[in-house]
């Protein structure tokens, strides 16, 4: 983690004023005052042969999952973040090649560097990462770990920093067009409220830490600092932030809340649209000061050019006094986005999809824990209508779907539904207590099923779920991720369900068995069966009941059971 890159001119080398764009990557209670660092990218090329040598050393641990690649992606304190290739199984697990679409980004954490607070955190942001479930938040798969490092596998987002991209703006003096701001400010919003709805503050929101490519799609990264709070106990007490996008009541306070995050995104829009920092400063001390007033200005002249309704939702999300900021979902509402919005064609949301989300009632569960297995490895290319037809659902602007919402799209489209049917609906799509449906939940409620069951993605999921590579699966396994996913189940009903499907082995199924149980189109017959076998259970339940109650009627029914 670096301290400061300033950016004067497109001059790093000569700059010693911070009024223009800086990176801060360092928590406050380590910055060091002044001191400037090197550009990231001057620094990879850098890097020592034993710095690279962490992946190939530790390539055994991915060697049955993932080739990794020579490719370095970044470097942090305590390690590095390379691309790997997907290894890909059919049917024959010994047998694999690489499947050169699928690449992902794995980040490798020294444990060496580490003490045992610190392994806790970041044990911590794994259980956040795992939990954030938006378009606009980068996906975490899954990790490993050995004696020497912590692996984490999350997606791969082709594009540069936020950052990068508005530097290259300001050194060919230009800045970003209020319309694209729009855009970009637009996604951050929505996904910050879909994290501040699941109780999770980000506190480190800054260019550097949010990815986009060229059509401005983009994803938020780094949640190294977040916590997640009780819903009943949102502040926080460690100071930890970047010094141009740190919100006042961090440095003054002994408390804050989740409105520092808002404070950091109308930093973002600020310089988005300006070129500028905020707050400039000659040293870093003179920064901390300023942003501790929280005074700045218009007066930069690329602000001649930007509209009053730009500068009043800055002056809305940066106010000094924290509760007089707009939730994430109530900027959204402000003026300005409804004036850049009447350029963009409204998504018409279609009926099929819809119809999607009320046939997904009928699929047992063990489809739907498959299918939001492997949702969750797609990618955004192979989404981007779906995601499309989500965020036009998502009326809350909070990245998950509410009953009134599929009640307003019910009637747009003319499909009758009583309220037992819609609440049917969001109860068999959600698996949340909320009554809310997420992203992932939506997409598997509506994708084509048949285009994702397919050889390859039944086998990864087999393997997902075979965590110690035994080439079978067994009930404990599968329940242990219906739980993960959150996914309501009867344990008898699912038991019998494998019984069903098991021949190989007792309790235990082979790929073979796995991949016909997903396939299977019809279970009615078995759960006709696993019901008749309750009513026999409920009957003798009930014997016995009545036994106990009479000590005549046991050896009628032992007598009775006796004649068969």
């Amino acid at each position: 983690m670096g301290q400061c890159v300033a950016v004067n001119g497109g001059n790093p080398k000569k700059a010693k004023d911070l009024s223009y764009l800086t990176t801060h990557n360092q928590e406050i209670e380590v910055w060091k005052q002044d001191q400037i660092i090197q550009d990231e990218k001057k620094q990879l090329e850098k890097f020592s042969e034993s710095q690279t040598q962490i992946f190939t050393i530790q390539k055994d641990i991915f060697s049955k999952k993932y080739k990794l690649t020579k490719e370095i992606l970044g470097k942090g304190e305590f390690g590095l973040v390379g691309k790997a290739i997907r290894k890909v199984s059919i049917k024959n697990w010994e047998q694999s090649h690489e499947d050169e679409k699928k690449v992902v980004a794995i980040k490798a954490i020294a444990k060496q560097r580490l003490d045992q607070d610190m392994i806790k955190h970041i044990r911590s942001e794994m259980k956040i990462l795992n939990t954030l479930d938006h378009p606009n938040i980068i996906k975490y798969y899954e990790d490993f770990e050995n004696d020497t490092h912590i692996f984490l596998v999350m997606e791969l987002f082709e594009g540069g920093t936020l950052y990068e991209k508005m530097i290259k703006l300001v050194d060919r003096k230009k800045t970003f067009s209020e319309f694209d701001a729009c855009l970009i400010i637009e996604k951050l919003l929505r996904a910050i409220a879909f994290c501040h709805e699941n109780n999770i503050c980000h506190r480190d929101l800054k260019p550097e830490n949010i990815l986009i490519n060229q059509n401005l799609e983009l994803k938020i990264i780094d949640f190294g600092l977040s916590k997640q709070r009780n819903r009943n106990l949102r502040v926080f007490k460690t100071r930890v932030g970047s010094p141009s996008y740190i919100a006042p009541e961090v440095l003054q306070t002994d408390q804050y809340g989740f409105e520092c995050d808002i404070w950091s995104i109308g930093v973002i829009l600020y310089v988005l649209v300006s070129g500028y920092m905020p707050f400039g400063a000659k040293s870093m001390t003179e920064l901390l000061a300023k942003v501790k007033k929280g005074y700045y200005d218009f007066r930069a002249p690329t602000f001649d050019k930007v509209s009053s309704q730009c500068m009043d939702l800055i002056s809305k999300m940066m106010s000094f006094y924290p509760k007089n900021r707009p939730i994430a979902s109530k900027a959204l509402q402000h003026e300005w986005f409804k004036i850049n919005q009447a350029k963009i064609s409204k998504t018409v949301i279609e009926k099929d999809v819809l119809l999607k989300l009320v046939e997904y009632r009928n699929i047992p569960i063990v489809k739907r824990a498959a299918l939001k297995v492997i949702i969750r490895t797609l990618d955004d290319a192979q989404t981007s209508f779906l995601r499309s037809q989500f965020l036009a659902l998502d009326q809350l602007r909070c990245g998950l779907v509410d009953i009134n919402s599929i009640k307003d799209a019910f009637d747009q489209v003319n499909i009758p539904a009583d309220a037992e049917t819609l609440e049917s609906v969001v109860e068999s799509v959600s698996c949340n207590k909320t009554a809310k449906i997420n992203y992932s939940e939506f997409l598997a409620a509506t994708i084509d099923m048949l285009s994702l069951l397919t050889e390859e993605n039944l086998w990864m999921l087999f393997k997902f779920i075979d965590k110690e590579d035994q080439n079978e699966i067994d009930f404990v396994q599968i329940e242990y991720i219906l739980k993960q996913l959150e996914i309501p189940y009867k344990a008898k009903e699912l038991q019998n369900l494998l019984n069903n499907f098991s021949k190989q082995k007792p309790n235990k199924l082979v790929y073979d068995e796995f991949k016909e149980m997903l396939l299977c189109d019809d279970y009615s017959y078995i759960l006709e069966n696993i019901n008749e076998m309750q009513e026999e259970d409920l009957l003798r339940n009930d014997q016995l009941l009545q036994s106990q109650l009479n000590p005549k009627s046991l050896i009628f029914t032992v007598q009775e059971n006796n004649r068969v």
